[in-house]
């Protein structure tokens, strides 16, 4: 009769002691699994919750209010007025990511010293049998590109950025040295730049381009010629649909003052209906070597324009008539007659291996 009570008693006590304890399951809210190791806080006790995201409450702690406060997840409180079995579920913050830091180059570097996506054209003499444009040398630059639909219509996207400006050049700021050539509303035009002004341009890619404002896709740097080795330098192309270009250079040093001029003339016919082009540009330079350290440049730009636009064509008409010019453009003669000016005063100063400007345009 003993034995038979003693087994008895081995068999109602583990239900009896389960029966005082209840669980509360933690879960990530997302996927529904058991979060390890989070700290449960009521008045009187700290639980940690374990492998299985379970936490064993005593049954006389009920009603008992938790808190669960955790820097993964946003901290929640609940209130347990039953004994009974709970799965209390997390909302995760996000994943939490250092401190990112962008390294920019603010001074002047070797190309091979710099950690930035930097692309430089220096060979300008070679590339210029490529047109009498700049923006055709733009397209041999990893990242970026240029579309042309004419003498006076380009856009330039880097990386992509610019893709939703459909007819001009925006979110990519330019600079004629330290002058810079975006207007005030964002947009860029560099096509009225001969590349006989230029000695190299220097394009920068992704968020380096940062330094000269926000929401750039990038920046691209035209820096004037200084090369005053040829004294009188003429050159004069001619090509199909009556299209020449006519430009004489003239540089000389004087001492300390050193001198540059370019005229520059473009006229064309061009291929299609109302697609005539003229443009006529004079740029000069000045530059004043006041000390080994200490330089003054004076710069000068003057474009005159005028072009006409064919605009877009139908389908059916540019399969059968592609010279001709969209109807509405035609009758009215549509395009586009400006001058431009850009001048600027910069002085500039080394010490030891950095150099500074300063700009007044």
């Amino acid at each position: 009769m003993k034995k038979i009570i003693l087994n008895l008693l081995f068999l109602i006590t583990p239900s009896f002691v389960s029966a005082q304890s209840f669980s509360i399951k933690v879960l990530d809210k997302i996927d529904s699994s058991p979060i390890e190791n989070i700290k449960v806080e009521s008045k009187d006790k700290v639980f940690f919750t374990d492998e299985n995201g379970l936490i064993l409450v005593d049954k006389e702690l009920f009603p008992i209010e938790l808190k669960i406060n955790d820097f993964r997840y946003y901290t929640k409180k609940i209130k347990l007025d039953q004994s009974q079995n709970r799965e209390i579920e997390l909302t995760h913050k996000g994943f939490i990511l250092s401190d990112i830091i962008i390294n920019s180059n603010f001074y002047s570097k070797k190309l091979q010293n710099n950690n930035t996506s930097i692309s430089i054209i220096d060979d300008l003499e070679f590339r210029k049998n490529e047109g009498e444009f700049l923006i055709n040398s733009l397209n041999q630059i990893n990242g970026i590109y240029s579309h042309s639909a004419g003498y006076n219509t380009n856009r330039i996207t880097i990386r992509g950025m610019g893709s939703r400006s459909p007819y001009s050049t925006n979110k990519i700021k330019a600079y004629l040295n330290n002058i810079p050539l975006s207007n005030s509303v964002g947009e860029t035009s560099i096509e009225d730049f001969g590349i006989d002004i230029l000695d190299q341009i220097e394009i920068n890619k992704g968020p380096n381009s940062s330094m000269y404002g926000s929401g750039l896709g990038g920046n691209i740097i035209l820096k004037s010629s200084k090369n005053l080795d040829k004294t009188v330098n003429l050159r004069s192309i001619y090509r199909s649909f009556n299209t020449y270009q006519n430009s004489i250079s003239f540089s000389k040093k004087i001492n300390k003052i050193n001198l540059f001029l370019n005229l520059d003339k473009i006229k064309s016919d061009g291929y299609r209906d109302n697609n005539t082009y003229d443009n006529n540009r004079i740029f000069g330079s000045i530059n004043y070597e006041i000390s080994k350290n200490y330089t003054i440049d004076l710069i000068h730009f003057n474009n005159s324009a005028n072009a006409l636009i064919p605009s877009s064509l139908s389908l059916v008409n540019f399969v059968n008539d592609p010279s001709s010019a969209a109807f509405s453009w035609r009758n009215v003669k549509g395009g586009e007659d400006y001058n431009r000016s850009v001048t600027g005063l910069t002085f500039n100063s080394k010490k030891s291996k950095y150099t500074s400007s300063t700009t007044i345009f």
